[in-house]
């Protein structure tokens, strides 16, 4: 005959905390010219915050018409986007960017989309 357990019931299994009930969110900054005669094109990009922290930013819109915007918009992105990158960093700490030698207005213009995403998403 089976023996009866004078023990309430079991606890329920203990897992892992689940992530955030509304998960990663997105925000899309404003589209900025990067001169007031868009020769270089316009920049945008893309803020993922997840518990209040930016975990990541990508580009939207980057100029890319020719050779030397390719290039400017490739070390722009290559220093400041993507989890690990400086947009990331000064996003969650304050910290001002470094602008990317030789592509100064495609900075001003992804700073400002930058801070356009923040504002939207109630940061900084």
């Amino acid at each position: 005959m089976p023996r009866r357990s004078t023990a309430g019931p079991a606890a329920p299994p203990t897992t892992a905390a689940a992530p955030s009930p509304a998960g990663p969110r997105t925000y899309a900054g404003s589209v900025v010219r990067t001169t007031p005669d868009r020769s270089f094109g316009n920049v945008q990009v893309q803020i993922t915050v997840l518990d209040g922290r930016v975990t990541d930013v990508t580009t939207l819109e980057m100029p890319e018409d020719t050779p030397e915007s390719v290039r400017r918009t490739d070390d722009v992105n290559r220093a400041w986007s993507g989890p690990q990158g400086d947009a990331v960093r000064a996003a969650n700490t304050g910290a001002d960017l470094d602008t990317v030698s030789g592509a100064t207005s495609t900075c001003n213009a992804y700073e400002t989309s930058l801070q356009a995403a923040l504002d939207q998403a109630g940061l900084r």
